[in-house]
């Protein structure tokens, strides 16, 4: 059957945050018979959402989940192109490097050389090196924008003029003008039957869109909060509940609890629910309130994954984070009283950071509490250089890397590296984890998430502690204990 449009995804790993990842997934690529893909194989809800939004409007769209890390998803990509779709979608959610975009683009090409490639997604949308000739760029949320170009592909019609929409012509970049993005109760519920008969075991929710703060690193905070109506959020995660199973939920909003009455309102919405799990991003100050904290316990909530990005009050203060260590210390304390995991995110290589103040960082981990931490080194896309350009130090960018006065992204990549070694050695810090290992555990791990998530990424911290000692039956035991727990 030939369809109108197939959409695929593909996660890369931020070039800045390889080694990072790679400390995680060493242990788990290690066991015998792990099969890597699992990081990927829980669709992104872009993908998922284009295709159900473009269904319901009756055009025929099928996605396919990162095809060139997952084998089954080659072979349905390839079967899937055979029929020649008028039009191929390549999301660039996770598309970081010129090359990656190249390669991928070229493989269509030749499963199916009449089709249309289409890129969108903030990879395009933020870094102009990845738009490509031959190929149509949407940008922003890409849903009506899609349609109607596809709509003027079925009917012959020149697309050209339409807004939202970046494309060569004659070897120049045009880029056409930007409307407001759809509102996001106008997005319709994830269609998760269109990967059947494939099991889904966890799926995202968004509740909100944006951020009401303008930290220097972030642009999300550059248009405002956008709240989604709590009725479609309860129904949404019912409906993942009823119809496909999925009893597990990682919600993708920057700041969960940005709006106390909001996220009270969604949480009764699903308070009858039972077996219900979910994790979260938040604010230090968002995630303080016991109230709130008391109804997200009782709702399911297994994990909040905090931005406190420092422990230095000065760097805190030039992140303009408007935060406190003490906040954080209370934060995590709160967090934790009510049996939900706290995970602290840490940035490393802000303008103005030095040895002196990752020292900060790392004697407040020592005493946070925390359950988990991990350190991302700052990223930049070009194109989407956030507020710390206007810091003390400025920041220069150079490609993907950037240099400012005090610290370049290498030094920032080893200052990463510091802290983790630091955190191996010292039996008062926290596990390195991070959320893309939630992938990886079973049902029996999540539905203790806090007992779960957590023992898992000590058993990493073991085999790495094994791996430096020498000590093969220290990691062949970590092994055997991360076995039993993941899927």
């Amino acid at each position: 059957m030939r369809r109108d449009i197939v959409i695929l995804s593909h996660e890369e790993v931020t070039p800045l945050c390889e080694k990072m990842n790679g400390y995680l997934a060493e242990p788990l690529l290690s066991l015998e018979g792990f099969r890597p893909e699992i990081f990927v194989s829980n669709p992104p809800l872009a993908l998922t959402l284009l295709c159900s939004y473009l269904n319901e409007k009756g055009m025929n769209a099928f996605p396919v989940n990162n095809p060139f890390q997952i084998p089954a998803g080659l072979e349905r990509l390839k079967e899937e192109l055979s029929a020649a779709p008028l039009a191929v979608g390549i999301c660039t959610d996770h598309i970081f490097r010129r090359e990656t975009l190249e390669k991928i683009v070229g493989a269509v090409r030749a499963f199916s050389p009449s089709s249309l490639i289409i890129a969108g997604g903030p990879g395009v949308g933020f870094n102009p090196d990845l738009r490509l000739e031959g190929v149509v760029n949407v940008l922003g949320p890409g849903e009506k924008t899609l349609f109607r170009l596809l709509s003027r592909l079925k009917a012959g019609e020149n697309f050209e003029n339409l807004n939202n929409i970046s494309y060569f012509k004659t070897g120049v970049l045009l880029e056409n003008p930007q409307t407001a993005n759809m509102p996001l109760d106008e997005t319709v519920f994830p269609d998760y039957g269109l990967y059947s008969p494939e099991k889904i075991r966890s799926a995202f929710v968004q509740g909100s869109r944006g951020c009401r703060f303008k930290c220097g690193f972030c642009s999300y905070g550059l248009n405002g909060l956008e709240l989604r109506s709590p009725g479609r959020v309860s129904a949404e995660i019912r409906r993942n509940a009823d119809e496909f199973g999925i009893c597990f939920f990682r919600f993708v909003d920057n700041n969960l609890p940005a709006d106390k009455k909001w996220l009270l309102e969604v949480l009764r919405g699903i308070k009858d629910m039972r077996g219900l799990v979910w994790t979260c991003f938040a604010r230090v100050d968002s995630a303080m309130d016991g109230e709130l904290l008391d109804a997200m316990a009782a709702g399911g909530c297994g994990g909040i994954f905090l931005g406190i990005e420092s422990g230095s009050q000065k760097m805190l203060s030039a992140m303009n984070k408007m935060i406190s260590p003490e906040m954080a210390l209370k934060a995590v304390a709160a967090i934790k009283a009510r049996g939900i995991a706290a995970h602290g995110n840490f940035l490393v290589g802000y303008p103005g950071e030095t040895e002196d103040t990752l020292a900060e960082t790392g004697s407040f981990i020592k005493k946070s509490g925390l359950d988990t931490v991990y350190f991302s080194p700052l990223r930049i896309r070009p194109g989407d250089i956030p507020a710390c350009a206007d810091a003390e130090g400025g920041l220069v960018p150079e490609g993907s890397k950037w240099k400012h006065a005090t610290m370049d992204s290498a030094g920032a990549e080893k200052e990463a590296e510091i802290l983790v070694k630091e955190m191996l050695s010292d039996p008062a810090c926290p596990p390195v984890s991070n959320e893309m290992l939630c992938s990886c555990l079973n049902p029996e791990a999540l539905r203790d998430f806090r007992a779960g998530y957590v023992e898992f990424s000590r058993e990493i911290r073991a085999w790495h502690q094994g791996k430096l000692s020498g000590d093969a039956k220290v990691m062949l035991q970590s092994a055997e204990k991360m076995k039993k727990m993941m899927v």
